[in-house]
């Protein structure tokens, strides 16, 4: 898994021994999903995130109760809208996320897990646990909806190299009220000249 993913190794195995056992949709995030995507981030994650939809909390949070530091509630700041728990597992801070909503200057962002993400998630194999991962083109957005350039550069370099899935591009614009501008930025830097998907070079 390389050097940066020794230390959140067991606490995302010992979370998807748990989660695997339920017929629910989930997903990895954040920079431990991109350095299992290998995109090459210079820092190594310091927590977990995970991602699911409001209408599944009722049966994720039994099964992490023990590891639970602040049960899930409604959290809503300038630019974020979700329910957040916090749990803490083998010492590693690990958050829950369920129906995050991302608001700035270039529109709203709705993160689906169930209804678009989990169909295009990428999976990995650690030991006997098959892990479901955020797709890099939501982490691109994301990303860049956050202003991160130390994330959106590298994740945009390994989308170029390894391909876009256009069908999924194009089902997250349709999807979500985000400007022409912005979808023009974030296609370009992907190598895709504008929103109909049109490869540049």
């Amino acid at each position: 898994m390389g050097n940066h993913l020794t230390e959140v190794y067991r606490p995302l195995v010992s979370l998807c021994e748990r989660l695997n056992q339920l017929d629910i949709p989930w997903l990895v995030g954040g920079s431990t999903s991109c350095l299992l995507q290998k995109v090459g981030l210079d820092r190594k994650p310091n927590d977990l995130d995970v991602y699911t939809d409001c209408r599944y909390l009722d049966q994720i949070e039994p099964f992490l109760l023990d590891w639970c530091i602040e049960p899930v509630q409604y959290s809503q700041t300038e630019r974020y809208e979700s329910y957040l728990g916090r749990y803490r597992i083998h010492l590693t801070e690990t958050e829950l996320v369920a129906n995050l909503t991302v608001r700035t200057a270039n529109g709203r962002y709705d993160v689906e897990v169930g209804a678009l993400l989990r169909r295009y998630a990428p999976t990995v194999e650690i030991g006997t646990e098959r892990i479901p991962l955020m797709p890099l083109e939501h982490e691109l957005i994301f990303n860049l909806l956050r202003g991160r350039e130390d994330r959106y550069v590298p994740i945009a370099e390994t989308v170029r190299q390894r391909g876009v899935d256009e069908l999924l591009w194009q089902q997250l614009q349709e999807r979500n009220a985000l400007s022409l501008d912005f979808w023009k930025r974030a296609s370009a830097l992907i190598g895709l000249s504008r929103r109909t998907g049109e490869r540049l070079g």
